[in-house]
């Protein structure tokens, strides 16, 4: 989405992107659940580039994660592997706050969830 007429007392945007808003997001998710037993998750999730400032001078590239698990569950209990951003993918944000803050990106996540449900 772009600006239509903006300008304010340090420029002119007009025609620029709307910082914040990534050209597109998408998640895909395969997801097997039999009524009791064995269940696993996988999904694709996608974010495009986003500006960071109106001036549309500090972006942040597309980036696309992988988020799986996989458990067992008996009655109100599970217990579950989970990999979040399972490749690794760095997609970090330089520029916030016009050019002096960096956000990092989470690195991979690995780690075992119990649950249960009532």
């Amino acid at each position: 989405m772009e600006f239509g007429d903006y300008s304010d007392a340090d420029g002119d945007y007009s025609g620029n992107r709307n910082p914040y808003a990534p050209e597109y997001t998408y998640s895909l998710n395969l997801h097997y659940r039999p009524a009791e037993g064995l269940f696993g998750n996988i999904a694709l999730i996608g974010n495009g580039p986003m500006y960071l400032n109106k001036e549309n001078r500090y972006q942040r590239d597309a980036y696309h994660l992988v988020n799986a698990s996989l458990g067992y569950e008996t009655g109100p209990f599970a217990v579950s592997v989970y990999a979040d951003n399972l490749f690794d993918t760095e997609y970090d944000a330089e520029g916030y706050f016009g050019g002096f803050y960096t956000v990092y990106s989470p690195p991979r996540e690995l780690g075992v969830k119990l649950a249960y449900t009532y």
